[in-house]
C-alpha cells in the first residue's frame, strides 16, 4: 500500500510539472513554481521557507528545473 501511494504522488508531481513546462525544457516559471511549492507544503507553507528556496538559488527569478521542485 506504502508503494502504491508513493507511486501515485510521483505520478501526480510528474503530471502537475509536465503540464506547466511550456517550453519543453523542464522549467517552470518561478510563479507555477510558487503555486506548486503551496501546494506539497500545504498548512505548512511559509513565506520564509519560499524565501530561502530562492535565495538558495543563483539567480531568484529565473525559470525552475524540475528537479529543484522535485528536491524541495
Amino acid at each position: 500500500m506504502w508503494f502504491a501511494l508513493l507511486y501515485a504522488y510521483k505520478l501526480k508531481q510528474t503530471f502537475c510539472l509536465q503540464a506547466l513546462d511550456y517550453t519543453g525544457k523542464n522549467l517552470i516559471t518561478v510563479h507555477n513554481a510558487l503555486l506548486l511549492f503551496k501546494e506539497y507544503h500545504g498548512d505548512a507553507f511559509s513565506i520564509a521557507t519560499w524565501s530561502r528556496f530562492l535565495s538558495s538559488r543563483p539567480v531568484k527569478e529565473a525559470d525552475v528545473y524540475f528537479d529543484e521542485i522535485r528536491l524541495i
